[in-house]
């Protein structure tokens, strides 16, 4: 049986970070859930990127009916705790990442992969970001989860913004179709940092 090196940093490992310091910064703000994944969508779109699992973490983290989530402690007085939230999500990731990885190759190695988990939204995530290969599968898997989390209406709502910002993709506008200096991401990352650590309840 091969073993699983977890302390292997993730590939891309900043850009997620950044995406989760985000998610944390919009969900301490005091706008609606709705408005929260219009920025977020807004934001990747515009300043960043758009990573498939940090989007579904989203998706399950800004609901009113909020059932599931792997960022915890995100308005917690001890802001140090907030950071460490980010840092477990990141590993909750990785593990993501990794169980997909092995499973697709299942057929191929002859062996079975199991995901041992007793985190409910790491499980879903998991399930959904499975299909990530398959855009048909990945599109169903995403408008159930929206419906069954934030209702018919805003789940709609929600997925017609993921196309319309998906359609709009080669827009000048987006970061990534710029020539951004090399300490672009750095900046971003540090200033969402100093954000979620200064940030103090109303």
């Amino acid at each position: 049986m091969p073993v699983v090196d977890f302390d292997r940093r993730l590939k891309g490992r900043q850009k997620f970070r950044i995406s989760l310091m985000k998610i944390a910064e919009l969900d301490v703000s005091p706008i609606a859930p709705l408005k929260k994944m219009e920025q977020f969508f807004q934001w990747c779109h515009e300043e960043f990127c758009f990573l498939a699992a940090p989007t579904l973490l989203a998706a399950l983290h800004f609901t009113p009916q909020r059932k599931l989530t792997i960022l915890r402690n995100l308005r917690s007085p001890d802001r140090k705790k907030a950071l460490e939230s980010i840092q477990n999500a990141m590993w909750d990731i990785q593990l993501i990442f990794e169980w997909t990885r092995r499973v697709r190759k299942q057929k191929e190695e002859k062996t079975f992969w199991l995901l041992c988990s007793r985190d409910r939204a790491l499980k879903r995530i998991a399930r959904i970001y499975y299909a990530d290969d398959n855009p048909e599968a990945l599109n169903s898997a995403m408008a159930t989860t929206l419906a069954e989390h934030w209702g018919v209406k805003d789940g709609a709502k929600i997925h017609k913004m993921m196309h319309q910002f998906s359609e709009s993709k080669e827009a000048p506008v987006r970061a990534v179709n710029q020539n951004k200096p090399a300490n672009y991401l750095a900046g971003i990352e540090q200033s969402l940092e100093n954000k979620l650590l200064n940030w103090k309840p109303e």
